[in-house]
């Protein structure tokens, strides 16, 4: 629920920004503040510990593509072979006599990645992927209607990975 909130308040900042920008003659258009730059075709705002936009920062930008891209295929890798989604399916009795069937995804579509230079040397990057591991759940009165069944999601754990990878190396 902070992340939704702080998406908000983020999109909130870009848009205010815009409209400023759109008022202002062209030569007058100022960058977003030092710290902030928009991530090329992504639509999200990432800090950065530079005070380079990232628009200007060439580098920073093949970065942040580079490390969507290996995020993309990490977030899918594990949402397969870790977290097992449908194939890892539980289905029990309950004391009800019903069937209650759940399993662990991660939910792609919510998935965030942050790119920045490391603080302490600019040959370095650190990047972080921002996810929710969804618990689903149906309930059926036999186990094969059980799993057949929508499912619902029942719980949403934020998690979060952070990556470091030299200047032109890999993630």
């Amino acid at each position: 629920m902070l992340h939704c909130f702080a998406r908000k308040l983020a999109f909130a900042a870009l848009l205010l920004a815009a409209l400023l920008m759109a008022a202002l003659p062209a030569q007058a258009a100022q960058p977003l503040p030092d710290g902030m730059s928009q991530g090329p075709g992504t639509g999200q705002l990432l800090a950065s510990t530079d005070t380079v936009p990232l628009a200007n920062d060439s580098e920073l930008a093949m970065e942040h593509e580079r490390f969507s891209n290996f995020a993309r295929e990490h977030v899918q890798r594990m949402n397969a072979n870790i977290i097992g989604g449908k194939h890892s399916m539980a289905v029990r009795k309950g004391h009800d006599g019903l069937y209650h069937a759940s399993y662990k995804t991660i939910d792609i579509s919510d998935v965030v990645c942050q790119v920045r230079r490391a603080e302490n040397d600019p040959n370095y990057y650190v990047g972080v992927i921002i996810y929710k591991e969804v618990v689903l759940a149906s309930v059926a009165k036999t186990a094969e209607a059980c799993r057949k069944a929508e499912f619902a999601p029942v719980t949403q754990t934020p998690q979060r990975l952070i990556f470091s990878s030299k200047r032109g190396g890999g993630w």
